[in-house]
């Protein structure tokens, strides 16, 4: 998820299928989100807007998310589902 001082990600797997990719990139309140879907399979796809997760086919796609704005920084911690109220981060 973009946010803080990050303008752009990407990364790739090798899977049985063939090579995944996905990545975004930033510019002003524009996010453009690309994805590479190996031959013969699926992907669904969850873009920050409004718009509910939908599937796409193989092939390249590139998503283009207009007035995009940066979530809350710093993410809240992930909160272990065993954890006590003793172990959650004090903030404020």
């Amino acid at each position: 998820m973009p946010g803080g001082t990050l303008t752009r990600a990407h990364a790739a797997h090798l899977t049985p299928y063939g090579r995944a990719e996905a990545g975004w990139e930033r510019h002003g309140d524009t996010l453009t989100v690309t994805a590479v879907v190996p031959p013969n399979t699926t992907a669904v796809v969850e873009l920050p807007s409004a718009e509910p997760p939908f599937e796409v086919g193989s092939g390249s796609h590139t998503f283009t998310v207009d007035g995009f704005t940066t979530p809350e920084w710093p993410p809240l911690p992930l909160r272990h589902p065993f954890s006590s109220p003793e172990d959650e981060p004090v903030t404020g």
